[in-house]
């Protein structure tokens, strides 16, 4: 054989043979998907408590137009930490049921998964309690506009109105960062 075709036949096989240790491990694959995860979560909240803080500091000093700026960069922050977040679950996802499609024991990953379940349930925490004081931010200043006269959200001003009622729907639902881990591995909610 030349040494250009035994060349080309290496690459061939080194070309078919990575693929296929790259997905024996199974279990490998997991735990790297469990830390993306983990890191994404933590950047979410990190990310979505900042802005939501920046918010209620906003509110409370009175300045609705930065306000209404951060709560649009909230809303951008969320649409795309959370679109990592629900791409890391999806992936997560399939190579569980390639791992349990191939009888892989993953009990090593239990605690892996429970950390990853903690930093979910603190990110929600943590973004619904910002939520919350943000929102509780935004009624204050409705209140002391309109009087002393409780706010039912159909205040005439525009400004607040609108704030109030982006506040409400942040306490109302966290969308991935309320998500579970899936089915399958040790820890997780679903067995």
């Amino acid at each position: 054989m030349s040494p250009k075709k035994t060349i080309l036949t290496l690459f061939a096989l080194v070309a078919v043979a990575v693929p296929a240790t790259a997905s024996a491990d199974p279990v490998s694959t997991i735990q790297a998907d469990l830390t993306k995860l983990t890191s994404d979560l933590n950047a979410a909240d990190t990310g979505l408590t900042a802005d939501l803080n920046k918010v209620t500091a906003d509110v409370q000093a009175g300045n609705i137009s930065s306000a209404r700026s951060d709560m649009q960069a909230f809303r951008s922050d969320r649409q795309s930490l959370l679109g990592a977040v629900k791409d890391d679950m999806q992936q997560l996802k399939t190579d569980v049921q390639a791992a349990r499609a191939a009888n892989v024991d993953l009990s090593s990953l239990k605690s892996q998964v429970q950390a990853t379940r903690d930093a979910a349930r603190t990110a929600r925490l943590d973004v619904a309690q910002s939520a919350l004081s943000a929102r509780e931010a935004i009624q204050a200043l409705r209140q002391s506009k309109h009087g002393s006269r409780p706010s039912n959200g159909s205040g005439s001003n525009g400004t607040t109105s609108s704030l109030a009622g982006a506040a409400a729907s942040l306490t109302s639902g966290n969308g991935a960062l309320g998500a579970t881990i899936p089915a399958g591995l040790p820890g997780s909610t679903q067995q």
